[in-house]
């Protein structure tokens, strides 16, 4: 395996960490999103100052149809996606709201056929109904409702639901990435970091409007809610992206790199097992390989 694969297990494990400690963060879906967003700004925007002192590139002037997409990106798949997936990692625990997640990469598919013009052939059909397959599967596996982590309980039912709808959500928020992007060639870490400012603006306006602020920061402020949250940030916000970005850059095939930060599900199994001692069901890993087997088919 070249440096794109190797990025891309790395993003998958980043992200996999980023979920097992969100959550055990005692606070909103909408307050995670929050405070991830101005954490991120603060480690991305260190990240491209370093970059531009020290290479000159990227550049920052963007066009007003570069920005837009980007700021719409940013409230599709950031305010609304990660806001909907903070919630059902809330209901599910992580390792269930990983594998909801799998089905992000295809409605990015699925959107890209619609939107952009890119092929779909039969085995991208197939892919897809063997990845829906296995997300049913796992999903409707009783034994693993014993990973919820208990602090905002809700139904099973309704944290599927909300986990499909943040895939829908990142997916939607991709595609306008990839558009904007594409005006003029747009730094993948230059438009993360539009689109996370955008973002923050968002979820910040939200929580004035509903008049929360003043209650929410003396909960965020404690140590044991920052010594969780600050990691969760720079390893999911930071590493998380700029590892994508790499395997992105250097996979030997983007269905590959894809494929590999999948496999988000089957790395939080030991953790899984090591941190809360769930034992994952034979039928659930089986439902997962499936599910990985069918995204890499869906993107080849």
């Amino acid at each position: 395996m070249g440096i794109g694969e190797w990025a891309s297990l790395a993003a998958a494990l980043m992200w996999t960490l980023s979920s097992l400690l969100w959550g055990r963060i005692h606070l909103s879906a909408l307050a995670l999103n929050l405070c991830k967003n101005f954490i991120a700004i603060a480690i991305i925007g260190v990240h491209l100052a370093v970059l531009i002192f020290l290479t000159g590139e990227p550049r920052l002037d963007l066009s007003l149809e570069t920005w837009s997409w980007l700021g719409l990106s940013g409230l599709t798949g950031i305010v609304i996606g990660d806001t909907l997936y903070f919630r059902s990692i809330q209901i599910l625990g992580p390792r269930l709201a990983l594998m909801v997640a799998t089905t992000c990469p295809i409605f990015v598919a699925v959107l890209g056929w619609l939107l952009l013009n890119e092929n779909l052939q039969i085995y991208g059909i197939i892919g897809i109904l063997l990845a829906v397959g296995g997300v049913i599967i796992v999903v409707a596996d009783r034994k693993a409702s014993k990973e919820k982590p208990g602090l905002f309980p809700g139904e099973h039912s309704i944290g599927v639901a909300l986990g499909l709808l943040a895939s829908i959500c990142q997916a939607v928020g991709a595609v306008a990435s990839k558009i904007g992007m594409a005006y003029e060639n747009c730094d993948p870490l230059v438009a993360t970091l539009v689109r996370i400012v955008v973002a923050a603006i968002a979820t910040l306006g939200i929580v004035l409007y509903q008049k929360k602020l003043k209650e929410l920061l003396p909960k965020i402020f404690t140590w044991p809610v920052m010594r969780v949250l600050v990691p969760a940030a720079v390893v999911g916000s930071w590493l998380g992206i700029w590892f994508s970005q790499i395997a992105y850059k250097d996979a030997s095939k983007i269905a590959v790199a894809q494929t590999l930060m999948a496999t988000c599900p089957l790395i939080a199994i030991p953790f899984i097992r090591y941190l809360d001692g769930h034992r994952v069901s034979a039928i659930s890993i089986g439902g997962t390989v499936l599910a990985i087997l069918g995204i890499y088919l869906a993107l080849k």
